[in-house]
């Protein structure tokens, strides 16, 4: 079913990005007028929304949590495998495609999600499930929230009285979704690209974009983006031993994949957690649709090439764009307009690569390089394009 909200969202990030791309000077000037006008409005207006949320959220919890299948999937899957089960055999998760009544009907299926975010949720759920479902569930989640939030402070230059209650709205939100971990892992990736010595933080980064993959599928799609970007890089520069590395680093997060799946199977994993996203018919009983995209070619047999296709024309283009956050900003985009799952969490992977590229547009008052470089004392200014 086509998702207002979800459409909603996107097209207001892609229309900021693009606009950003078109006359960055402007969108700059609107952010830097925004800020500067609207110093002590927009802080406050933040904070009502934040502090209404809030309530409604402790005062209506029962409500949202029935609206949502993705802590009782992850509940059934942590228990089945700390009871010596395989959650990716064993149809014990259940799925429900409208909010919870006692009318809804209910299937049970295998566990949807990788390996790294069951290992992780099963080792939370031994040190919080005292608190009962779901409430270890939201509690886990917004601790990794916090701490990813934390890290990502150093990237925007927003004072804490306005971060603040934004980041508390978007955990609110998200609480009650596992897209917590793969968020830190990606903030951490990117993290470690900025302020790692350069001869070392393409590798750390690559590896734990790798880690994100393997709590959630999505995160494909920056890791792809971040090792073609690093060995292009260094391919321009002919720095060979370097992509030599680089390579290897790609690769090794392969291997840990491949690692971490087999004691669940790997055909098991995959089928249960990556191929069941791409095909209306295994979705059964859960929800589908998103965007127009979507909803047009869903019904269409050859909707999993089209998804692929789409995905890998989106990827060929960003070859041409010399920022990261670029690159990402689009394949990422191309994704959630062919995704059939209407999850809020694919905006997460555009909505974190828009604002640090905004960010950067931002700053066209300082002193800015012509074109993108990967220097040896730091990779920081190989992020940004040239302004």
């Amino acid at each position: 079913m086509f998702d207002l909200l979800f459409n909603g969202f996107l097209f207001f990030m892609v229309a900021v990005w693009l606009i950003g791309i078109v006359k960055r000077k402007s969108l700059a000037g609107f952010t830097g007028s925004l800020k500067k006008h609207g110093r002590a409005f927009v802080p406050i207006v933040v904070w009502a929304v934040f502090l209404l949320l809030a309530a409604s959220y402790v005062i209506w919890f029962d409500q949202f949590s029935a609206a949502h299948d993705i802590p009782e999937a992850v509940d059934a899957g942590v228990i089945d495998v700390s009871q010596g089960g395989n959650p990716y055999v064993d149809k014990i998760i259940p799925r429900f495609d409208t909010q919870y009544t006692v009318d809804t009907k209910v299937d049970f299926g295998t566990y949807n999600y990788l390996p790294v975010d069951l290992m992780v949720y099963a080792g939370m759920h031994r040190a919080l499930g005292f608190l009962g479902s779901p409430l270890w569930f939201v509690v886990s989640n917004l601790m990794l929230w916090s701490v990813a939030f934390a890290a990502f402070y150093g990237f925007v230059p927003i004072k804490l009285r306005g971060y603040v209650p934004f980041a508390g709205i978007c955990m609110l939100f998200y609480s009650f979704d596992n897209a917590a971990l793969t968020t830190l892992l990606m903030v951490a990736s990117i993290y470690a690209l900025k302020k790692l010595r350069s001869d070392r933080a393409g590798i750390v980064s690559i590896i734990i974009m790798g880690l994100a993959v393997l709590t959630k599928a999505y995160a494909v799609v920056p890791f792809i983006v971040l090792v073609l970007w690093l060995v292009g890089e260094q391919l321009r520069l002919r720095r060979f031993e370097e992509t030599v590395r680089l390579v290897m680093a790609g690769a090794a997060s392969a291997a840990i994949g491949v690692l971490v799946m087999v004691p669940f199977g790997v055909s098991n994993v995959l089928n249960s957690a990556v191929f069941f996203h791409m095909s209306t018919t295994s979705r059964a009983g859960t929800s589908v649709g998103g965007t127009a995209l979507a909803e047009l070619a869903m019904g269409s047999p050859y909707f999993a090439y089209i998804a692929v296709g789409a995905i890998v024309a989106a990827l060929i283009v960003s070859l041409k764009l010399r920022s990261l956050y670029d690159r990402i900003a689009l394949v990422s985009i191309a994704f959630s307009l062919v995704s059939i799952k209407s999850s809020y969490a694919l905006l997460i992977v555009p909505g974190l690569f828009i604002v640090l590229r905004v960010r950067e547009w931002m700053e066209v008052s300082a002193p800015q390089p012509s074109e993108i470089e990967v220097s040896t004392v730091s990779i920081d200014s190989a992020i940004s394009s040239s302004k």
